[in-house]
């Protein structure tokens, strides 16, 4: 059964990706707006979420105050790390290069900000002097 459910989520995920990427990706590069387009894939990961089965939230997130800038960081020992995303306030994000190379969403992390880690090479660090510049332009920052 849990391989029957992750199949289910895997595939559910890719669909809805391809699907609302085609729509909102276009939408957002044409709009210059991402609002719209980061909303729902906020909607999407908690699809695959409840897909999956996962239960996931944060406590005392009334302690973050909207003017201030964060580093928020996670282990990152699963992915459903990355369910932490649904439940901060938006923050750039150093992710791995591969997941740029996926049709839609790597369009979708450019376009929201998130900025591509070429890890075990120099680029690695220009990577994170981007996440240090975000930073200092007023973005929280999220670091797996």
């Amino acid at each position: 059964m849990p391989l029957l459910r992750s199949l289910i989520t895997v595939l559910g995920a890719c669909l809805y990706i391809l699907v609302a990427g085609a729509i909102f990706v276009p939408y957002a590069m044409i709009t210059r707006n991402d609002a719209l387009m980061f909303q729902v894939g906020i909607t999407g990961v908690r699809f695959a979420a409840w897909l999956a089965g996962v239960q996931a939230g944060l406590e005392r997130l009334e302690r973050i105050r909207p003017e201030a800038t964060y580093v928020y960081m996670c282990n990152h020992v699963s992915n459903v790390d990355v369910l932490v995303i649904a439940y901060l306030p938006r923050a750039a994000g150093l992710a791995k290069y591969g997941l740029f190379k996926i049709p839609f969403l790597g369009q979708a992390l450019r376009i929201s900000g998130f900025i591509p880690v070429v890890r075990g090479t120099s680029r690695a660090a220009a990577a994170v002097d981007a996440g240090v510049a975000a930073l200092r332009g007023g973005r929280s920052l999220l670091v797996f």
